[in-house]
């Protein structure tokens, strides 16, 4: 019951948080049967808050130990279908309650639920595969040799990519990998358990890279950052918002690969496009420019229906305003004033902004229905939570039009500096096409 209570008060919040959410490859998690999630752990609960409310299965997740450490905890976790796990290294005095948790995941296989495991073992921001735990071989294959083999559980790699999962109004894709099936390691298992472990362990690695844009050079995540900035503000693709994520997934791949490859066959050309880009991106962020609109000025009639938009739907960005600036602030100041690790403050952001808008919603709800009435309340009510959306959505226009005047503008005065940073900008993008993505055009 209070899992799916959380689980529709999460949906909305999410919509909410993100500007866009795309869940690619949907259909290869079956709606029903044994299933074990395989997922990137980057960003505390939101990772599985976000696969929870994208799909359509309800799951039981493996959690750290250390958070079940008092009666109410273990209570309220179990009512959202939460078990711990104990590490060694954080509660070596628990970890023998590990197999009272491989029983229960037996019981949920074995009766064809859905379990979700973060196989990293703990969360962390960055972007790479961090060692994968054998615990998930051990639970699928220990269910299934309970099982003789005829359980047919389902192991799903899942990859979240977030542009920034700490960042309001940033962008998610959620990639699923290919399914891998516990029987295929049957016999394997048998002749030598645990080199069954160390290969399922193994292909899962494989299947969680294949999901997610990894970096495994810590010292390149910056030059890469600065080809995706560079090169992902030019895709404009008049598709839909989900093709331009995987469309910008699927160049991030490419990127990583090339960089890689340009380390090691050419550090002289690498070291000259990094620095050479780097100071490019930098002359931007001083001058406060955006690289994709100066060279897409709008035409004067273009910036007048634009003006003519916002003026005619200004009443409802007002209405959506108000009735979400409260609750806005109050999460921004909250969040601002609680410490937490960097992976837990995008979800403190995303739990805090429920709460808050909830509570705040059904104070202001009150409120309309003691001075405009019962129907009149509830109508403008319903309004809240769609009119926020809205809001954002006049906003982000807005910004844009202010600042497609302010390129106009500039442009105006310093025509030379444009067709400057325009010819720098096709130098550098020959260069990377030749020796990162290996292809005369984009």
């Amino acid at each position: 019951m209070l899992y799916r209570i959380f689980k529709t008060l999460f949906i909305p919040a999410i919509n909410g948080y993100f500007r866009s959410v795309y869940i690619n490859n949907v259909d290869k998690i079956p709606s029903k049967g044994p299933v074990i999630l395989a997922v990137n752990h980057n960003s505390a609960f939101m990772d599985p808050i976000l696969i929870a409310t994208t799909t359509k299965r309800n799951y039981h997740f493996l959690a750290r130990g250390e958070a079940f450490n008092s009666a109410f905890s273990r209570f309220f976790y179990d009512k959202l279908n939460m078990l711990p796990v104990y590490r060694p290294e954080t509660t070596p005095d628990d970890v023998h309650k590990n197999k009272y948790v491989f029983k229960k995941c037996f019981e949920h296989l074995t009766n064809k639920k859905a379990i979700m495991i973060f196989p990293e073992g703990f969360s962390k921001t960055e972007r790479r595969i961090r060692e994968i735990k054998s615990g998930l071989a051990r639970i699928a294959l220990g269910a299934e040799s309970q099982n003789n083999f005829e359980l047919d559980i389902k192991i799903i790699p899942v990859g979240i990519n977030y542009t920034n999962p700490h960042l309001f109004q940033s962008d998610v894709l959620i990639n699923i990998g290919d399914v891998i099936s516990a029987s295929d390691f049957k016999e394997l298992f048998y002749s030598n358990e645990k080199a069954s472990y160390d290969h399922l362990t193994e292909a899962v690695r494989t299947g969680l890279e294949s999901c997610t844009a990894i970096i495994s050079d810590e010292r390149q995540v910056e030059f890469v950052e600065s080809l995706e900035w560079f090169l992902k503000n030019q895709i404009h693709s008049k598709e839909s918002k989900s093709h331009n994520l995987v469309k910008s997934f699927m160049l991030s791949k490419e990127l990583v690969t090339g960089v890689e490859t340009l380390a090691v066959s050419n550090p002289k050309k690498f070291t000259e496009i990094e620095l050479h880009l780097l100071n490019y991106r930098k002359r931007f962020e001083r001058l406060s420019l955006d690289q994709d609109k100066i060279f897409r000025k709008k035409g004067p009639l273009i910036l007048l229906l634009n003006l003519m938009l916002l003026v005619l739907t200004s009443p409802v960005f007002l209405y959506g305003m108000i009735s979400n600036l409260l609750p806005f602030s109050l999460t921004k100041f909250i969040s601002g004033k609680i410490k937490v690790r960097e992976d837990f403050l995008g979800s403190l952001k995303l739990t805090a902004g429920m709460f808050l808008f909830l509570i705040v919603y059904l104070i202001q709800g009150f409120i309309l229905y003691v001075y405009f009435g019962k129907v009149a309340g509830l109508v403008l009510f319903s309004f809240f939570y769609p009119s926020g959306l809205i809001s954002l959505f006049y906003l982000r226009i807005f910004l844009n039009f202010i600042k497609s005047l302010r390129h106009n503008f500039i442009f105006r005065k310093k025509k030379q500096f444009f067709y400057l940073i325009n010819e720098e900008q096709i130098n550098l993008e020959a260069q990377i096409n030749k020796y990162i993505l290996n292809k005369s055009i984009i």
